[in-house]
């Protein structure tokens, strides 16, 4: 492989592995801008209505993927109207906290997948090539293959279901 070869290859790499972050946060960014413009123009609305308010916000909240069996964005949003109600300062700051948490939570669970991804992306292209490359040239690139996957775990797949390799 020639040094431009390589560049091209690493340059390569690198620009998948900014898509695939770029498209993971374009996902969470969706559906947390809308909840969060819903919730700041629902409860700035003059005169407020919490009771309103707070339906306006939790639907828009309804069918985001699911974290743990719970629904992280509705769960922070909900708090967080609780947290607008409540006149004692040390729960309201604990309300604040909870709903934070939750909305952290939905985040790295949808980004966990592309995060992953692309931290594997070079190890896995690189046990690709090399098995591609022994196979080619008649060596047994098979049992390479399998000696790879047995030393990488947790890398390789990691953004894979349990169980599952490349």
């Amino acid at each position: 492989m020639t040094p431009d070869r390589a560049f091209d290859v690493v340059r390569g790499l690198f620009g998948a592995c900014a898509t695939n972050l770029s498209d993971g946060n374009t996902e969470v960014f969706a559906e947390i801008a809308l909840a969060a413009a819903t919730f700041i123009e629902s409860f700035g609305a003059q005169p407020l209505n919490a009771r309103s308010a707070r339906a306006r916000v939790l639907q828009v909240t309804d069918g985001v993927p699911e974290f743990e069996g719970v629904n992280r964005l509705r769960a922070g949003f909900s708090l967080w109207c609780d947290a607008l109600s409540e006149s004692d300062p040390k729960r309201r700051s604990q309300l604040v906290l909870g709903g934070s948490l939750d909305l952290g939570a939905h985040e790295q669970h949808h980004l966990q997948g592309a995060i992953a991804g692309s931290m594997d992306m070079g190890m896995d292209q690189s046990v690709d090539f090399l098995s591609q490359r022994l196979a080619k040239e008649g060596h047994a690139g098979a049992e390479l293959d399998e000696s790879a996957t047995d030393v990488l775990p947790p890398w390789r797949g990691a953004s894979e279901p349990s169980g599952a390799t490349s």
